[in-house]
């Protein structure tokens, strides 16, 4: 189904958030890094064996969406009209199960976004208290404080 005429090149500055979407839980594996047993060994594999079955699934699903959908999605006029044809493909004559299937999926979309902003906010404070605690920064003493919980308290 891969033809010149298929591919629209401009739609890729748009994938681009997404793609980086998939790939934003290595921030969160560099800086926890060493809170793991032997992070000189353990740190890489777990980067790199996470960034595999990342790889592997946005592989496994743009391979999946391409085999339902086809030469249908050089129909489409925007991506935002992917998961409607999709959900309308997998469900052709089932508007309820369409409409559950919809809420469902973009639940779970907004769950995950908000599961990766958190994860980024948690790395970001201690990617910022390994950096004071190596003073690295100005205020280096400020950061290093944890609160009751044991983690920084900036």
């Amino acid at each position: 189904h891969l033809t010149a005429e298929s591919l629209m090149w401009q739609s890729i500055p748009c994938c681009i958030p997404f793609v980086l979407f998939a790939f934003s839980g290595f921030e969160a594996s560099c800086s926890l890094s060493k809170s793991i047993e032997k992070p000189e060994k353990n740190g890489p594999r777990a980067l790199i064996i996470s960034y595999c079955i990342t790889l592997a699934t946005v592989i496994l699903y743009q391979l999946g969406l391409f085999s339902l959908l086809g030469t249908m999605l050089g129909t489409l006029t925007s991506f935002q009209q992917t998961l409607p044809t999709l959900i309308a493909t997998l469900l052709p004559k089932h508007m309820t199960g369409q409409l559950f299937l919809r809420i469902i999926t973009l639940s779970g979309i907004a769950a995950s976004s908000l599961g990766a902003s958190y994860g980024i906010i948690y790395s970001n404070i201690w990617n910022l208290y390994t950096l004071a605690n190596n003073n690295h920064i100005i205020g280096s003493s400020y950061i290093q404080q944890k609160n009751r919980f044991n983690t920084p308290f900036i």
